[in-house]
């Protein structure tokens, strides 16, 4: 059960000077969302509630479609050119149904394209009818085939007018492609499914259709601070900003990514009117000058929830149980997708974000990639109130399959070292992660790498920081 986040038992909101709710610019009018869900290749198991069609040859029509509050509208769906062939035996059955996405019925099966018992259909085609003409739609796109095959490709390329996107169908448990801001010709969406050259097979098992039909106000992105404590560390108080992306109230079913971010030594504070000290370097300065933090990744238009806390002046460093809690908070609190935590942070912070992955395989399995910036984890252990001393173990990383990409200064002379040595740490682990960890060392630059690391355009990364990110999720 997910709480409202404007009333977390345990987690006030506070208020002094400039810890007051930020919001930046004004509230962004924006359509609001109705969904069309159909599940193609459904049989004798159709997925209640959805669109089911049964046979995938030329002529196969659905009128009349129902949106996901079951209304029905006067939408139509036709296939205009049949997969493999026009057969009923585009069928395939092998699907996931094990996907977070969608139900089993709809993710176990899907249509087909490609070569079959000798014949070859290079592609099908669909076409949506009966929509507005001045409308703007979305589709999305989803399709698995699970097979002990890992080098055949069965990725299929989704096409309408000039916007193409692609989804790899091999093993394929939640991964989708989206086509955004469409605008249908003469009330109609032709879509076209052809195969990725080289790949042997294409797929649908899935199509929603987003349409955008009304208007709602969009509140631009949040910074707001909260207190917490945390239990495992003696109950000791921790203050923390929440910060929800724009639109997070728009749409009560979507998902959303979860970013923690780790200041560094400077940053530390008392968690209330120090607070602010946190918004000065890195991510959370990206925030406090208004930016959105909204990048477009696979065609779709994504952005985070960050959690930024600060750590006090008498500890240590960023402890384990600090990040837990934070991440325990998270899931108990928002609307996350549980596949899509990640963990960043800066010089100490950086000790804290390898750190925590390092403490246990538990921690490490809940997060899907870390970037560390100007520093790594370079202790044997860490001491905890309850467990006493604990060995650290790089190689949990690579057994929770936990994806890095890791930013460091190559002048930097006092703290470089800890970060090349977590690389050779984790490069040495049997079996090696995969994949292998991503190593940016920036010539030139001393412990200064995050102004870099951080940036939210292309000067230096091509995927940016955020971009790759946002493409990682756990299995």
């Amino acid at each position: 059960m997910f709480i409202f986040r404007r009333a977390l038992p345990g987690l006030p909101m506070f208020a002094a000077g400039s810890l007051l709710l930020q919001v930046w610019g004004a509230s962004e009018a924006v359509a609001a969302e109705r969904r069309f869900l159909i599940d193609f290749g459904a049989g004798t198991a159709s997925t209640p509630g959805w669109n089911n069609i049964h046979f995938g040859h030329t002529g196969s029509e659905l009128s009349g479609l129902v949106d996901s509050t079951g209304v029905t509208s006067g939408l139509s769906l036709q296939i205009t050119d049949g997969f493999w062939q026009g057969w009923t035996g585009a069928y395939n059955g092998e699907g996931t149904t094990a996907s977070s996405l969608y139900p089993a019925t709809a993710t176990q099966d899907s249509f087909f394209i490609g070569t079959n018992q000798g014949l070859t259909d290079e592609l099908a085609r669909l076409r949506i009818s009966g929509l507005a003409i001045n409308g703007t739609y979305s589709l999305r796109f989803y399709a698995s085939r699970m097979t002990a095959d890992q080098t055949s490709d069965r990725t299929a390329l989704y096409t309408v007018g000039t916007q193409t996107v692609e989804l790899q169908a091999r093993n394929n448990i939640d991964g989708y492609a989206q086509l955004s801001g469409l605008a249908p010709s003469n009330g109609a969406l032709d879509i076209t499914l052809t195969m990725k050259p080289g790949a042997v097979f294409g797929y649908l098992g899935v199509l929603e259709l987003i349409e955008q039909d009304s208007v709602v106000e969009l509140t631009p992105r949040t910074l707001t601070p909260r207190m917490t404590t945390v239990p495992k560390i003696y109950n000791g108080p921790m203050g923390y900003y929440e910060s929800l992306p724009r639109g997070y109230d728009a749409d009560p079913n979507r998902q959303w990514p979860l970013l923690i971010f780790l200041h560094g030594n400077g940053e530390r504070g008392n968690g209330t009117t120090e607070l602010p000290k946190v918004l000065e370097t890195g991510l959370p300065e990206k925030i406090n000058a208004g930016h959105q933090l909204e990048f477009t990744v696979n065609g779709v238009s994504d952005s985070f929830v960050v959690l930024i806390p600060q750590t006090g002046t008498g500890s240590s460093g960023w402890h384990p149980y600090q990040v837990e809690r934070l991440l325990d908070i998270g899931l108990a609190s928002y609307r996350i997708d549980p596949k899509r935590v990640y963990v960043t942070g800066l010089s100490l912070g950086g000790f804290g974000t390898t750190a925590f992955v390092e403490f246990s395989l538990a921690n490490a399995q809940r997060i899907a990639a870390i970037a560390p910036s100007d520093g790594a984890h370079y202790g044997h252990d860490v001491w905890t109130p309850d467990l006493g001393s604990v060995l650290t173990n790089t190689c949990y990383i690579a057994q929770a399959g936990v994806k890095v990409w890791l930013f460091y200064g190559e002048t930097d002379g006092g703290w470089g070292w800890t970060a090349s040595q977590f690389v050779d740490r984790l490069n040495a682990c049997s079996p090696a992660p995969v994949p292998a960890p991503v190593v940016t060392v920036y010539p030139g630059v001393g412990h200064a790498a995050w102004y870099r690391a951080y940036m939210t355009d292309h000067t230096w990364h091509t995927p940016n920081l955020y971009e790759w990110l946002l493409a990682q999720r756990r299995p």
